[in-house]
């Protein structure tokens, strides 16, 4: 290789080294506004409290929901700045792969931000009804009620209650909503069984509570019934009778009526709930 043919080589790679600067400058710049812009979507999200309203029953976390959104967006701004500097460097083989990648991302977009809002309304109606709840709670003096009915044996063991019961209903309507959510998410595998598990158990709670409503009504009924049978039984003497005969003598405060009226509301009560 003779002197004019070696300058020659470092001719063309000299040629080069602006543009790769120039590629450099671009990459650094571009880093530097991906990161800008993925610490300003965190701290744009930070103030709407947006993880402590949505996730706030979750526990503990590593990461909060601001956290990943802000490297979500980081991550994508930088690969597209990685293709800017292999396309000013014409390296179109490594650019090709990041571009068809950053279009595979950009084609799930619009799935995940409508399953992202059908998500946040699931939030908002299972929040209000939660909130609801809670208030019409308050207004009935449910937990004095839970304490009343031996359900409960404190305040705070009524509070909590409450409050699980509460929460529940939360989780429960945004139960409803998540094969929608899945769906969007075109995950029709898990959505579909999903979808059929919850029409079944939809079904069934009707049932439910008309079979509650009619033993609670044979209860009224029953009652009524019963107190007009003791007190007709008492009235003819039967009391008397019984204590005569010797059948009432260990049991105080109870009568021979009582009895015989009770075993017609246990009898009554367990009819309605054979048929219902």
């Amino acid at each position: 290789m003779n002197l004019n043919q070696w300058t020659n080589g470092w001719y063309m790679y000299f040629d080069h080294v602006p543009n790769l600067l120039f590629a450099l400058l671009v990459l650094l710049i571009g880093w530097l506004i991906a990161k800008a812009i993925g610490k300003g979507v965190e701290a744009a999200l930070k103030k709407t409290n947006l993880d402590d309203r949505m996730f706030s029953n979750f526990g503990k976390r590593k990461y909060s929901a601001e956290f990943i959104s802000g490297k979500v967006v980081y991550y994508i701004l930088l690969v597209v700045v990685w293709i800017i500097f292999f396309n000013i460097l014409s390296l179109s083989l490594i650019a090709t792969p990041l571009v068809q990648m950053l279009s595979l991302i950009t084609t799930a977009i619009p799935p995940l931000l409508k399953a992202g809002l059908i998500l946040l309304f699931a939030w908002v109606v299972a929040s209000l009804l939660r909130m609801l709840f809670k208030k019409g709670a308050a207004m009935v003096h449910l937990e004095q009620q839970l304490i009343k009915w031996k359900i409960t044996s404190s305040d705070l063991d009524a509070v909590n209650k409450v409050n699980r019961i509460a929460n529940a209903l939360f989780y429960f309507v945004l139960l409803l909503f998540l094969p929608g959510i899945l769906g969007a998410l075109q995950m029709e595998g898990v959505s579909e069984p999903l979808a059929q598990t919850l029409s079944t158990m939809l079904g069934f709670i009707p049932k439910l509570f008309a079979a509650a409503l009619i033993v609670f009504v044979g209860w009224l009924i029953a009652k009524i019934v019963r107190d007009i049978l003791t007190n007709f039984l008492t009235s003819i003497g039967t009391d008397s009778i019984g204590q005569r005969l010797g059948l009432i003598k260990t049991l105080e405060g109870t009568s021979l009526s009582i009895i015989i009226t009770d075993k017609f509301l246990f009898k009554f009560i367990f009819l309605l709930l054979c048929k219902s």
